[in-house]
């Protein structure tokens, strides 16, 4: 007869803008490239914590400061990833032009 714990965690990002530009060489044959992409905004970041009983709003609290103080950190972690899997859908997905109809 042990004890066990059940927590949960609910993340919710009110808004997100995200800033893309890619390109195609139409003579060299290649896909769709991506040359720039950023994350221009993320919106306030809204935690949940349930289950853990009083420990829950002292957390949530501790949540609210990386919402203020670790956003940019959280924004440049996520960047470099982001960019990666969506440039392999480009990669999947869009064909390439086909040479007859240049």
């Amino acid at each position: 007869m042990g004890i066990t714990v059940g927590a949960g965690v609910t993340a919710d990002i009110s808004d997100i803008q995200i800033f893309l530009d890619a390109e195609m060489v139409l003579t060299g044959g290649s896909g769709l490239q991506l040359t720039d992409f950023k994350i221009s905004h993320l919106g306030h970041i809204s935690v949940d914590v349930s289950g853990l009983g009083p420990l829950d709003w002292i957390l949530e609290i501790l949540v609210d400061f990386v919402d203020t103080f670790l956003k940019d950190w959280i924004v440049s972690l996520v960047e470099g990833p982001l960019k990666d899997l969506i440039q392999g859908l480009l990669d999947e997905y869009v064909p390439d032009i086909p040479s007859r109809l240049l």
